[in-house]
C-alpha cells in the first residue's frame, strides 16, 4: 500500500499504480476478503484529493478510480457494510453516484452519537491520511448539525459527555501531532477547527486526562510485545513512504530475532520452529497483526552500525524542535544502555528518527535502564539534559523585562515530555518499594509460621540489587531541584504542578508550611512570593490572604496580587499609584495600571492612558499600543484600533504584555481585514492565530484538557468571528447591521447564548467572549442584546466578588436598555450589604409593574412600605408577557423580606402564593415555598420542644398533647404544607433535586418515628400527606438521585 500510494500522487505513475492497485484489490477479495476491512478506508483517504480535483476539470483516471472504488463498495457491500458506514461521502460526481448511494445506504439512519463513536474511532486509526479524512469529515458534521451537538452538551445526559470526553481527547492528540508532512500540519489545524466548532466545553462536565502513568514493564518479553503490538505494527501500516516502513519492518524483525520467534538455522523457518519462548511471545498477538508482522520472520533487513556523534554536553537547545532534540537525546541514551534491553533498544534505532509516539514511548525505559546499569557519568548526563531543559523555561520565566522577540518555539512540549518522564519514574520507584516492601512482609509472615515461600519470589542478591536500582532512580529524581520544577511548570501555566512540586521543596527545607502545625520552619518572603504567585494563577484568594499572613509584614506586591484576585481593582490602583511614585519611570508598574483599568471596563481611560505613555516613554511604544489594541477593539474604535496596530511594529515590548494581549492583536487584525471586506485575508488571520495556539495546546493538550482550556476558549472565539464574518459576505461589518428580525442573525446569535451556557462560568472565560458579543450587537445598534451581554458580564463580576467593575457593568446595561437590569443591581445591592436599598430597588420596580399583575395581597405588601403609587393596569395579552419577570422579582422580593423580618409570616406566604399562581410551572417558587414553610415548622418544633422539656413532670409523648394548653397550632400540623411544596418542586424540575429530596425523606422519616411512638393520635396527618404528596414521583425521584451520587 506505500508503493501504490507513492504512485498514485505522481502524475506519470499514477496510471500504473491504479491498474496495480485494482489487481490487488481483486486478488485480496479472492484470497482473504476479511482483510479488505483494513486497506478500505486508506484507500477511500487516498483518492479524495484526486475527487476533489475532478469536481471542475475531470482527470484521465477518473474512470480507473471510479472502477476501483466500484470493486472495493459496491462489489464488497455485503462484507463490508458496517466498515463502510464509516465513509465520508465522496464528491457529488455522476459517476460516483452509485458508490455514494451505497455508502449512504450503509450508513442509514446514524444518529448523532454514532457519527461520534466513528469519529473517535477514525481519530485513532494508524494512517493519517485517514486521520485527516475522518477530521474533515467530523468538521462537516459540526457545521450541519451545530445545534443538536450544543443540544447533547447542555443534555449532560452521561453517556454522551462520555463520548464527547474521548472526541476531545482525540482532537487534543490530533493537535500534538508530529508528523512533518503537509497533511500531518493540515490535520493539526483540522483538529483545531473542531474544537472550535466544539466551544469551550466547561472541563467539570468532562472526563478528559490526556497525560497517563503507565507502568515501566519489568519483563523484556513484556517490553517486546507493548511494542510490536501498540507502536511498530501501527508505524508499519500508517508509514506514508518505503524508508518508514522498512525502519518499522527492521525493528519488527530484530525485536521478534531477540524473543526467540525465528529460527537462525533456515531461511525457511516459520512459526512452527519457534522456540518455547517465541511460540508464547507469537500466541500474545491478534491475528490482524500476525498477519502484519508475519513477513518479518523471513526476512532479512540490516542496518548498519553507527558510531554516536552526540556530544558530552547538554543537547537541548531552546530554539530546537521537539522532534529533534528528542531523537538526539535517545540515540545518546541508546550508546550508554547496557544488559539485555540494549538489544531492545538498537533494534528500534532506525525507526526513531521517524515515528515519534514510537520515540516518547521508549524515553522512561531508556532513562531508567542508564539509570540502573550506566556508569556514573551516563547517569549525571541524564541530570544534566533535564537540568538544562527546565533551567532554560525556569529562566525565561524569571528573564528580563525588555525582549524584541520572544522565541518560543516547542520548548512547551519539551518541557511536558520532561514531566511525564519523572512522572513515570517516580511511579516506577513507589511501585518497587511497595513491591519490597509486601515481599518483605509475606517473608517474614511465612518464617513465623513456617510455611514455604510460594514460586517468584526474589533472592537476597535480587532484593539488593532492586534497593540499589531504587536508590540510583531516586538519588536523580532528588537531582533536579524542586524549584527548578516549580518555576518551570509555572512557565508552562501548569499551576497545579507547580504547587505540587514547590509545596514539597518547603516541606522538605522548612517542614509543614501551616504555621498550627507541631512542627513548622520558618520561611523565606521570595519562598511566599513564589506560592502566592501560583495561587493566583490557580485563582485561590483564600489562599493567598493565608499566605500573606506567613510574612511578618506584607510586601507591595502581596498586596496587589491578594486585591487583584479579590477584584478589589479600585485598591490594585491605589496600589500601582503608590509603586510608580517609588519607581516613576517603570514599565512593570505601568502596566500593571493598563491592565487594572481594563479589568474595571474604564476603556476610556485606559487608551488616554496609553496616549500618555507613548509620548512618555517612547521606546516602549509596542507595548503600549499594544494595551491600546485591547481597549479599543473592545470600544469599537476603528480608527485608533489601526492606529494602534501600526504602532505595534517598534519599540521594545514588555514579556508579560506580549503574553497577555497577542491574542488581542490576533483579533484586532482580524476585524481590521473584515472591515476592508477581503475574505482571503480574514481566513489568513484566523488560520494565523489558530497556528500560534498549537504550539501551547499541544503541550496542555499532553497533560490535561483543565490546563488546555484557555486556549481552547480562544479557538471558541475564533470560530464565532469565522461565524460572524459568513453572515457578512462581501460586506464590510462596518457599514452592515443586522436586525432583529434577520432569520440567520437571529440563528446565529441563539446557538452563540447556547454555546455560552457549555462553557465554564468564570470571569476570565467568559469576558472576552462576551466583549465579542457586544461589539457585534453595537455595530448592528442593537442596543437591548448589548445591555444583556453587560447584564452577563455584571453577574460573572458579581459571583467573583469584583464588585466595582460590577457596579459599573449594571450602569452600562441600564444605560442600554436592559430589560431586568433592576434585577441585577438589588442583588450587587444586597451583596454589598446594602439591604434596605436592595429591597427598595425591588419595591420600586414591583410597584412599577401592573397592577393586574401583582395582585391585591402584593399591592397592600408594596404600599406598607413604599409611598409611591402603582401604575395603572394594561391590558391581559402584555401581562402574560411579564408574568416571568414579575414572579422572579416578586420571588426575589418575598425572600429578602423574609430573611430580614419586615413581614409577618401570613403576609409572606400570601406573597409566596402570588408567586406560584403566576407561574404555576415554576420549580423555585415551590422550593423556596418548601424552605420558608420549612423554617416555620423547625422554629415551632423548637420553641415547643423547649418549653415543654422546662416543666417539671413527664413529658407528654404526643406533639398534640404539647401544644394543647397553647394557642399555637401543633409543629407537626406544618408537615403536610412542607412535604406538598417539596413534592411539587420535584415533580416540577430536578435543578434542586439534591436538597429538596434529602430535606423531605429525612421529614418523612422523623414523622414516621413519631406516628409508630404515639399510635393513632396521628393517624389523621397521615392520610392527609398520603393524600396530598405523590409518592410514586418521589420514588423515581428516588432512584435517579442514589444512581447520581
Amino acid at each position: 500500500m506505500v508503493l501504490l500510494s507513492f504512485a498514485i500522487d505522481k502524475e506519470g505513475l499514477q496510471m500504473g499504480g491504479l491498474d496495480v492497485l485494482h489487481f490487488f484489490i481483486k486478488q485480496l477479495a479472492e484470497v482473504s476478503p476479511s482483510s479488505i476491512k483494513y486497506v478500505l478506508s486508506q484507500v477511500v483517504a487516498a483518492f479524495i484529493p484526486s475527487l476533489e480535483k475532478c469536481r471542475g476539470y475531470p482527470s484521465a483516471n477518473l474512470c480507473k478510480i471510479v472502477e476501483i472504488l466500484e470493486e472495493l463498495v459496491v462489489r464488497n457491500n455485503s462484507l463490508l457494510k458496517q466498515h463502510i458506514r464509516e465513509l465520508p461521502l465522496l464528491p457529488s460526481i455522476p459517476s460516483l453516484s452509485e458508490v455514494n448511494k451505497v455508502i449512504q445506504e450503509a450508513r442509514g439512519l446514524m444518529t448523532l452519537q454514532d457519527h461520534l463513536k466513528d469519529a473517535v474511532n477514525g481519530l485513532h486509526h494508524e494512517s493519517l491520511n485517514v486521520r485527516y479524512m475522518v477530521a474533515c469529515e467530523l468538521s462537516k458534521l459540526f457545521n450541519a448539525r451545530r445545534e443538536d451537538m450544543t443540544a447533547l452538551i447542555i443534555g449532560e445526559d452521561i453517556a454522551d459527555l462520555d463520548m464527547i470526553s474521548s472526541l476531545v481527547m482525540a482532537l487534543l492528540k490530533g493537535c500534538a501531532e508530529q508528523s512533518r508532512t503537509v497533511v500531518g500540519q493540515r490535520l493539526k489545524l483540522v483538529c483545531a477547527d473542531c474544537l472550535g466548532a466544539l466551544g469551550a466545553i466547561d472541563p467539570a462536565k468532562l472526563k478528559v486526562s490526556s497525560c497517563e502513568r503507565f507502568k515501566i514493564e519489568c519483563s523484556d518479553d513484556d517490553l517486546i510485545f507493548e511494542l510490536i503490538h501498540k507502536h511498530l505494527a501501527r508505524a508499519f501500516r500508517a508509514a506514508v513512504d518505503t524508508t518508514v516502513q522498512d525502519s518499522a519492518a527492521l525493528a519488527i524483525q530484530e525485536l521478534l530475532k531477540l524473543a526467540g520467534c525465528q529460527s537462525s538455522s533456515s531461511e525457511e523457518s516459520n512459526c512452527c520452529e519457534m522456540s518455547y519462548r517465541g511460540q508464547k511471545l507469537w500466541d500474545r498477538f491478534s491475528n490482524y497483526v500476525k498477519e502484519i508482522i508475519a513477513p518479518c520472520l523471513t526476512s532479512r533487513f540490516h542496518l548498519p552500525n553507527t558510531t554516536d556523534s552526540a556530544k558530552v554536553s547538554p543537547i537541548y537547545r531552546p530554539t530546537m524542535s521537539f522532534r529533534r532534540w528528542i531523537y538526539y537525546w535517545i540515540r545518546k541514551l541508546s550508546s550508554h544502555a547496557t544488559g539485555s534491553r540494549s538489544s531492545i533498544f538498537s533494534a528500534c534505532r532506525g525507526i526513531l528518527r521517524h515515528d515519534m509516539p514510537t520515540a516518547i514511548y521508549l524515553l522512561p525505559y531508556l532513562v531508567l535502564n542508564v539509570v540502573c546499569y550506566g556508569t556514573p557519568e551516563a547517569r549525571q548526563s541524564i541530570t544534566e539534559e533535564i537540568l538544562c531543559v527546565l533551567n532554560a523555561a525556569a529562566c525565561e520565566d524569571s528573564g528580563g523585562a525588555a525582549v524584541h522577540e520572544i522565541v518560543v518555539g516547542q520548548s512547551e512540549v519539551c518541557i511536558q515530555a520532561i514531566f511525564t518522564l519523572l512522572d513515570n519514574l517516580g511511579q516506577w520507584v513507589d511501585d518497587l518499594k511497595q513491591e519490597i516492601a509486601l515481599f518483605q512482609s509475606t517473608y517474614a509472615m511465612s518464617g513465623k509460621h513456617g510455611g514455604k515461600l510460594k514460586d517468584g519470589t526474589y533472592s537476597d542478591h535480587e532484593q539488593d540489587q532492586m534497593l540499589v536500582q531504587c536508590s540510583n532512580v531516586a538519588e536523580l529524581l532528588a537531582a533536579i531541584p524542586k524549584v527548578t520544577l516549580a518555576r518551570a511548570s509555572l512557565r508552562c501555566q501548569a499551576h497545579a504542578r507547580a504547587l505540587m512540586y514547590f509545596e514539597s521543596h518547603v516541606q522538605e527545607n522548612s517542614g509543614s508550611s501551616n504555621p498550627a502545625a507541631e512542627y513548622s520552619g520558618t520561611f523565606s518572603d521570595n519562598d511566599i512570593s513564589f506560592l502566592m504567585e501560583i495561587y493566583g494563577g490557580l485563582d485561590e484568594p483564600d489562599g493567598l490572604l493565608g499566605l500573606a499572613n506567613l510574612r511578618k509584614s506584607s510586601s507591595l506586591q502581596d498586596q496587589l496580587i491578594i486585591n487583584e484576585k479579590a477584584g478589589n481593582w479600585a485598591e490594585v490602583l491605589t496600589l500601582c499609584e503608590q509603586a510608580l511614585q517609588m519607581e516613576p519611570t517603570s514599565v512593570h508598574r505601568q502596566s500593571d495600571v493598563l491592565n487594572c483599568l481594563l479589568n474595571m471596563c474604564h476603556l476610556q481611560g485606559m487608551i488616554a492612558h496609553v496616549d500618555g505613555l507613548v509620548c512618555s516613554i517612547p521606546q516602549y511604544k509596542k507595548t503600549w499600543c499594544m494595551h491600546g489594541v485591547q481597549a479599543a477593539w473592545r470600544l469599537g474604535r476603528w480608527d485608533l484600533m489601526d492606529s494602534y496596530l501600526t504602532g505595534t511594529d517598534k519599540g521594545l515590548v514588555f514579556s508579560s504584555s506580549e503574553n497577555n494581549a497577542s491574542f488581542d492583536m490576533d483579533l484586532a487584525k482580524i476585524f481590521k481585514a473584515m472591515m476592508i471586506k477581503d475574505q482571503f485575508l480574514v481566513a489568513e488571520k484566523i488560520a494565523q492565530s489558530k497556528q500560534a495556539l498549537l504550539v501551547p495546546l499541544a503541550a496542555a493538550g499532553m497533560d490535561s484538557y483543565m490546563r488546555a482550556y484557555p486556549y481552547v476558549v480562544k479557538l471558541h472565539m475564533l470560530r464565532e468571528l469565522e461565524d460572524f464574518n459568513s453572515l457578512l459576505g462581501d460586506t464590510s461589518f462596518i457599514d452592515k447591521s443586522f436586525g432583529s428580525d434577520d432569520p440567520n442573525f437571529l440563528k446565529l446569535t441563539k446557538d452563540w447564548e447556547n454555546r455560552l451556557r457549555c462553557t465554564q462560568p468564570s470571569l476570565w472565560t467568559r469576558e472576552p467572549l462576551l466583549a465579542l458579543r457586544r461589539v457585534v450587537f453595537s455595530q448592528s445598534h442593537m442596543n437591548v442584546q448589548v445591555g444583556n451581554c453587560w447584564l452577563q458580564y455584571a453577574k460573572l463580576c458579581r459571583l467573583a466578588g469584583h464588585n466595582e467593575t460590577a457596579h459599573l457593568a449594571i450602569l452600562e446595561a441600564d444605560a442600554s436598555g436592559a430589560p431586568n437590569a433592576h434585577m441585577e443591581k438589588a442583588k450587587y445591592l444586597w451583596n454589598i450589604r446594602k439591604f434596605d436599598s436592595a429591597i427598595a430597588e425591588l419595591q420600586q420596580t414591583l410597584l412599577d409593574m401592573p397592577a393586574e399583575v401583582l395582585g391585591n395581597t402584593v399591592l397592600s405588601s408594596l404600599c406598607s412600605l413604599s409611598l409611591a403609587l402603582p401604575n395603572a393596569p394594561i391590558s391581559a395579552t402584555q401581562t402574560s408577557k411579564e408574568n416571568p419577570d414579575v414572579s422572579k422579582t416578586l420571588l426575589l422580593y418575598t425572600r429578602w423580606i423574609h430573611n430580614t423580618g419586615q413581614k409577618q409570616s401570613a403576609d409572606i406566604k400570601s406573597l409566596y402564593s402570588r408567586v406560584t399562581e403566576l407561574r404555576p410551572k415554576w420549580e423555585k417558587g415551590f422550593f423556596c415555598m418548601a424552605k420558608f414553610f420549612d423554617d416555620l415548622l423547625v422554629d415551632a418544633r423548637k420553641r415547643q420542644e423547649d418549653k415543654f422539656a422546662c416543666k417539671v413532670g413527664p413529658i407528654p409523648s404526643s406533639s398534640a398533647s404539647r401544644a394543647s394548653d397553647e394557642k399555637e397550632k401543633p409543629w407537626c400540623e406544618f408537615l403536610p404544607r412542607v412535604l406538598l411544596c417539596y413534592g411539587k418542586a420535584l415533580h416540577k424540575g430536578h435543578k434542586n433535586l439534591f436538597q429538596a429530596l434529602p430535606r423531605m425523606l429525612t421529614l418523612w422519616f422523623e414523622f414516621g418515628s413519631i406516628y409508630v411512638r404515639d399510635g393513632s393520635s396521628s393517624n389523621q396527618l397521615m392520610k392527609e400527606i398520603n393524600a396530598n404528596v405523590n409518592w410514586l414521583h418521589i420514588l423515581l425521584k428516588f432512584t435517579f438521585f442514589f444512581h447520581s451520587a
